[in-house]
């Protein structure tokens, strides 16, 4: 038989293009006879005495690698490991008096991301929006010279047929509103309409 077969090392894998595939290994006797890293060890899907399946491995979720015995080696044995979206990196933000806008990378194997407002007295989180489907996001209606701290999640919906959600969450990002702008600098103006009509306006500092 196979032995003993160690791998994936970990249970848990960032996606990638392309498709993943941990490595593994066979021993037999105690001694490691063989070992795949990647796909140049494999020769027509096969690597020495064995034959590799994947299923799920260029998707988010549950994915498995079954390993089949062939020549010297013989028997089935099925490894399970799970694939997640990539964490959300380069978090930035530019800031006005009264709103702020977020901008932040690519994560591979997002399908969406999560905003959420991020108290760091207490640790907790509140969602702003769970369905952002850009790489930016602006915040509007903020107090002038405030700070606000904020924390992402890249987000998929499982492909492996449990309609499950995978999420990776960001550090914290903190910034500050600009003050408000000198009132010589901001004007407003009111309109007040009749009937559709303008019939004034007005001046509001």
């Amino acid at each position: 038989g196979f032995g003993n077969i160690g791998g994936p090392k970990t249970q848990e894998y960032f996606y990638q293009d392309g498709g993943l595939r941990p490595s593994f290994y066979v021993t037999f006797d105690g001694t490691n006879k063989l070992t795949y890293s990647n796909d140049n060890n494999l020769i027509g899907g096969y690597m020495r005495d064995l034959f590799i399946s994947w299923n799920n491995d260029r998707g988010i979720g549950k994915a498995t690698m079954n390993i089949e015995g062939r020549g010297d080696y013989y028997g089935n044995i099925t490894l399970t490991y799970t694939i997640v979206p990539n964490d959300v990196k380069n978090l930035k933000a530019t800031a006005t008096y009264d709103s702020i806008t977020l901008t932040w990378d690519k994560a591979l194997g997002a399908g969406y991301y999560k905003l959420y407002k991020y108290d760091k007295a207490t640790q907790n989180r509140t969602l702003i929006d769970g369905n952002i489907t850009g790489t930016s996001y602006t915040i509007t209606g903020l107090e002038a010279d405030t700070e606000y701290s904020y924390i992402m999640r890249s987000a998929a919906m499982s492909t492996d047929g449990e309609d499950k959600e995978y999420t990776r969450l960001s550090g914290s990002l903190t910034v500050r509103t600009t003050p408000m702008p000198d009132s010589t600098e901001l004007i407003k103006a009111a309109v007040i309409a009749t009937n559709g009509n303008i019939v004034k306006m007005l001046r509001v500092d």
